[in-house]
């Protein structure tokens, strides 16, 4: 079957990235944004093994031109050399500065999300699925997830490794506390496998939203909890946490207080694995417990 395109229906656009080396983007930004572009984004120059840029709690995010690119969104039609004039200008540069043009069409990113996001199937009893792909062919345990906006769907090595960590360790009275909780999917598959006393938080009011609704696909009511607005009164026989490992160092004293018979962390690289144990040492053994694809699952036991 073949399919014809109008193309001069569909609507072109234009990124513009721009590499601002030794400059300081943080003021850039805002004066970029006088111009006559729909949006920026910024993007990490630097590989997942040698960023730093993640949420440090209350620490600034630096962004530099050394370590990062200001892509600019702009119709097609607007001509390149007079957007990198205007950047020119306003920034006050008189070197060429440096850039890169990517032109594409509109996208119905709904549909391309529901065709990359089908079933991942965690174990022979324990699978995850978009609500546009329930079915009862699955005789194990469905989780339904909505991926909103990119807070997680099990796809993630990190990920699976929590939710089979999960379905092997744990008991039904035991309390939980997912720390950094994205879409929900750890509390909900702990909730799906006959764990009671559940709490889930984040920093992401929009994560939050986005958490209570995918329990809610679920049959469920989980506890989530915004830490913008509230804080944690109570401690927690385990707690999972699976975000960046410079992060979760920061995390240990918090943890130290919450903990009382388990740790597990993820989202820790293998050259990240001894600075985590050793970060932690001072009040709990860090051991590592599983590894897939250079992402490792430590686990402490109190």
């Amino acid at each position: 079957i073949s399919y014809h395109v109008n193309y001069e229906s569909v609507k072109t656009w234009k990124n513009i990235t721009l590499n601002l080396s030794g400059k300081n983007l943080d003021g850039i930004i805002d004066k970029l944004m006088e111009l006559d572009i729909l949006s920026i984004t910024v993007t990490d120059k630097r590989n997942t093994e040698t960023s730093d840029w993640f949420h440090f709690n209350d620490k600034p995010i630096k962004i530099h031109g050394d370590t990062h690119y200001l892509i600019l969104l702009v119709e097609n039609n607007y001509p390149t050399e007079k957007l990198i004039h205007e950047i020119s200008k306003i920034l006050n540069i008189s070197q060429p500065i440096e850039y890169f043009e990517d032109k594409f069409q509109d996208t119905d990113w709904v549909r391309e999300t529901q065709i990359r996001f089908n079933e991942i199937k965690i174990s022979k009893t324990l699978r995850i699925v978009p609500p546009w792909k329930i079915d009862d062919s699955f005789e194990g345990q469905t989780i339904i997830i909505d991926p909103g906006n990119g807070f997680g769907t099990g796809s993630h090595p990190t990920t699976k490794l929590c939710l089979g960590w999960l379905e092997n360790n744990f008991k039904r009275y035991e309390s939980f506390l997912d720390y950094g909780t994205g879409s929900g999917i750890l509390s909900i598959a702990a909730k799906a496998l006959g764990v009671e006393n559940i709490t889930g938080v984040d920093i992401d009011s929009k994560a939050i939203e986005n958490a209570n609704y995918n329990s809610q696909l679920n049959g469920y009511n989980i506890s989530f909890l915004d830490l913008n607005y509230n804080s944690i009164n109570q401690s927690f026989d385990t707690v999972v946490s699976n975000i960046l490992s410079s992060t979760l160092i920061e995390l240990s004293p918090i943890f130290e207080a919450i903990t009382i018979k388990r740790l597990a962390l993820c989202g820790i690289l293998d050259k990240q694995v001894d600075p985590v144990i050793t970060a932690f040492s001072n009040w709990i053994q860090l051991k590592p417990e599983a590894k897939s694809k250079g992402w490792n699952l430590l686990l402490g036991k109190l």
